[in-house]
């Protein structure tokens, strides 16, 4: 997302956040979440945060076991 407002190249293939949806690097719901969103400025932090999000839930529901895995994924994430 970020790159399309940087590259010109990227901008090329991906003009609308629309053809994100189309390559597959994006599904239907999550860009009808995305767009839902009101912000005055990019959102390019979204996607990120629900990376964030779900990593957290599934170490609360047990899905990752360790302390240092949550903390390792969190930090390359």
């Amino acid at each position: 997302m970020v790159y399309r407002d940087v590259a010109a190249s990227v901008r090329k293939r991906f003009p609308t956040f629309n053809h994100l949806v189309t390559a597959g690097l994006m599904t239907e719901k999550e860009m009808e979440e995305f767009e839902s969103l009101p912000s005055p400025h990019a959102k390019y932090w979204q996607p990120m945060h629900w990376l964030f999000s779900m990593i957290t839930l599934a170490r609360e529901e047990g899905f990752i076991g360790s302390d240092i895995i949550y903390v390792d994924l969190m930090e390359i994430s």
